[in-house]
C-alpha cells in the first residue's frame, strides 16, 4: 500500500486526505466505470470545466436558445449584453467564464445530456446514480490504478484497523508495516 500511495501521491492526498476508508472504497467499487470513462469526452470535459454543477446542465438549452435569440442581422455584433448575461449564466453551470459563448455551441449542446449519460455508464455497471459526483471527481483526478493495485487497496480495506485505532501508532507507519 505504501508503494502505491507513494506512487500517487498527489492523486491520493487530492481525493482521499481527509476522508475515511469509505470513499477509498467507493473509488474500488466505481473503478470498472472510470477505467472506461478514462480518454473519453466524459474525462475531457470533466477536466476542462472541474467545477461543472452536473445538476444544472440541463438548462443550458434555454441559454442557448438565448445566444440565437441574441444573433441579429449583422451576427453578433450588437449582441453584447445578451451574451455577457449568457456567458454569467453558463459560469453558474460550468465554472468557467465564456466571454464568447457562441462560440462553444456544440459544446453546449453535448453538455446538455452530460449528467443522464454518465448516470447512464454507471447503470451499465450496476452501480447506482448517487455515485455520479464520486464519478466525476475519480474523473477529474485521473486517478489510474491497475487491477493488481486495486486488490492491494482491497486488502487494505479488508484489514482490521481496530487495533491501530486502539494503539499509539500513526497510520503512516501502520501502512508501512503492513506493507
Amino acid at each position: 500500500m505504501q508503494e502505491l500511495v507513494t506512487e500517487h501521491r498527489q492523486k491520493f492526498a487530492d481525493l482521499f486526505a481527509n476522508d475515511s476508508d469509505t470513499k477509498l472504497a467507493a473509488y474500488n467499487k466505481i473503478s470498472s466505470v472510470t477505467e472506461a470513462c478514462f480518454d473519453t469526452d466524459f474525462q475531457t470535459y470533466l477536466q476542462h470545466y472541474p467545477n461543472m454543477d452536473l445538476d444544472k446542465v440541463e438548462y443550458l438549452p434555454q441559454i442557448v436558445a438565448e445566444i440565437y435569440k441574441a444573433k441579429g442581422v449583422f451576427g453578433y455584433t450588437f449582441a453584447k449584453s445578451s451574451l455577457t448575461d449568457c456567458s454569467k449564466k453558463i459560469k453558474e453551470i460550468l465554472g468557467v467564464l465564456i466571454t464568447k459563448p457562441q462560440d462553444n455551441i456544440d459544446e453546449f449542446n453535448f453538455l446538455t445530456s452530460f449528467k443522464s449519460d454518465l448516470e447512464s455508464m454507471l447503470s451499465q455497471y450496476g452501480l447506482q446514480k448517487s455515485d455520479t459526483p464520486l464519478l466525476k471527481e475519480f474523473l477529474i483526478s485521473d486517478l489510474r490504478l491497475s487491477s493488481s493495485q486495486r486488490t492491494v487497496v482491497a486488502a487494505y480495506l479488508a484489514l482490521d484497523k481496530e487495533p491501530l485505532n486502539n494503539s499509539n501508532i500513526p497510520n503512516f507507519i501502520f501502512i508501512y508495516m503492513v506493507r
